[in-house]
């Protein structure tokens, strides 16, 4: 018997040969498994519920339709998700030098570029142009479009304790059933197009007369002309700088990718998540002046959750702004939860209203210069309670924000940063510093 017993545990380690299907390019190809971890990671700790979901969909479109290394505008590049600023800054120096990359090997003689690297970039990139690098008709968009309908149930299976039946009322505490439903359909191309539809109902939430709870609907078109070079209609998150006026979309925590300080990425994109505060909804347009200017402007309207509570006309005068209601707000919802009856009533209590634009003037691929402006306006005044956590935050029913942002890159160097100011006198600076001092040495100063 241990005879027999050892030949079955040395036939169990023994290499089986197998016949292997071909990769299909058409099928969505998964991310490296740390790159997978790094970003799980980073959104660990947010409150908002933030998908990958547009992330890895965007890495499967650019499987489909790999980017070229040799025309991709540094944007481009960090829409990846796989290059930190140090590798991009160097990939456009050494194409700018060498008249363009004949070889995907050659990433290999840049020092920011390590083997695992270089074998994560390539099934999502190329050196050799395409017929995707000219302006696709709107019409063969939609033709050559990929649709994707989701949907998903999930309930947990233990009564939690908002179901219980409280015995003051003799009625549970959460109003609707324990069932979660998502649904969303989107229809895209490439990172070029994309319309679609996002709806759920949250555990505890009743249906309404209009079914889900949250609804979310876009349309995004990138690239139609030169001229109009981003149009965005319904849902939409937008980007300016370092985001120290305005930044609607996620921004990584700190992890071992300790080089990721600056922001990047296309400033206007479209919104499909599930998350009901940190979006906006209206309109936004990017457009071309010339070939080196671009202006972005925006409009956003849309109903908040808020506490709305009877202001104290004892303290109005203690306040450092004006106000004309005796009606205000002690605070915003951002879990987008309306369970209970209380939280049903703060549901779309106020509009929020913003909008602003940006001038932005690039350096042939070395950097820009830009200037934002951002306005905010409350259909209700934010009052806080006077405590002294909430001495430094912001109050009152609008404020303006106005910041220039700025980024170069000097051979090995890349300079980034913005200088915002409020209206009620807030100030603002962020400066930043990236290098590659060796091969196994990147520096990163903010």
């Amino acid at each position: 018997m241990k005879f027999f017993t050892l030949i079955a545990f040395l036939l169990l380690g023994l290499p089986l040969l197998a016949q292997v299907e071909p990769p299909d390019a058409n099928e969505p190809v998964e991310p490296n498994a740390q790159f997978i971890e790094d970003l799980v990671a980073n959104s660990a700790g947010d409150e908002g519920g933030f998908e990958l979901t547009d992330d890895f969909e965007a890495l499967s479109e650019f499987r489909r339709r790999p980017l070229n290394l040799n025309t991709a505008t540094a944007e481009q590049l960090s829409e990846l998700q796989l290059l930190n600023e140090l590798q991009v800054s160097q990939l456009i120096t050494y194409r700018e030098r060498m008249n363009g990359l004949i070889n995907f090997l050659e990433l290999q003689v840049l020092p920011a570029f390590d083997l695992e690297t270089i074998r994560l970039l390539e099934p999502f990139t190329q050196v050799g142009g395409s017929l995707d690098d000219l302006v696709t008709p709107f019409s063969e968009m939609l033709r050559r479009g990929e649709r994707d309908l989701f949907l998903r149930w999930n309930r947990t299976l233990e009564q939690e304790r908002g179901f219980d039946i409280n015995p003051d009322t003799g009625e549970p505490r959460y109003l609707g059933d324990q069932n979660q439903f998502f649904l969303r359909f989107r229809q895209r191309y490439s990172n070029n197009l994309s319309f679609g539809v996002t709806a759920e109902k949250d555990p505890g939430e009743p249906w309404r007369n209009s079914g889900f709870d949250y609804y979310s609907a876009h349309f995004y078109i990138h690239g139609l002309n030169k001229r109009f070079k981003t149009i965005a209609v319904g849902d939409y998150t937008i980007n300016f700088g370092q985001g120290l006026v305005l930044n609607s979309g996620f921004g990584f925590g700190k992890s071992a990718l300790v080089t990721n300080i600056k922001r990047g990425g296309r400033r206007l994109r479209p919104y499909a998540s599930v998350n009901e505060a940190n979006f906006l909804r209206g309109g936004a347009a990017s457009i071309g002046i010339g070939k080196s200017a671009e202006v972005t402007l925006f409009y956003s309207r849309r109903g908040r959750s808020a506490n709305i509570v009877e202001l104290d006309t004892s303290d109005l005068e203690e306040q450092l702004f004006e106000i004309n209601t005796l009606n205000g707000i002690s605070s915003l919802d951002l879990d987008g939860l309306h369970r209970t009856q209380a939280e049903i009533d703060d549901r779309n209590a106020i509009s929020q209203q913003t909008f602003g634009g940006s001038f932005r003037y690039e350096f042939r691929q070395r950097g820009h210069v830009a200037v934002n402006f951002v306005q905010e306006q409350l259909s209700s005044p934010l009052i806080l309670r006077p405590q002294p956590y909430n001495r430094f935050f912001f109050q009152g029913d609008q404020l303006q924000n106005m910041s220039i942002d700025y980024g170069y890159r000097l051979s090995n160097l890349t300079f980034f940063g913005e200088v915002a100011r409020s209206d009620n006198g807030g100030f603002a600076q962020l400066h930043g510093l990236l290098t590659g001092l060796s091969r196994t040495i990147d520096l990163a100063i903010l």
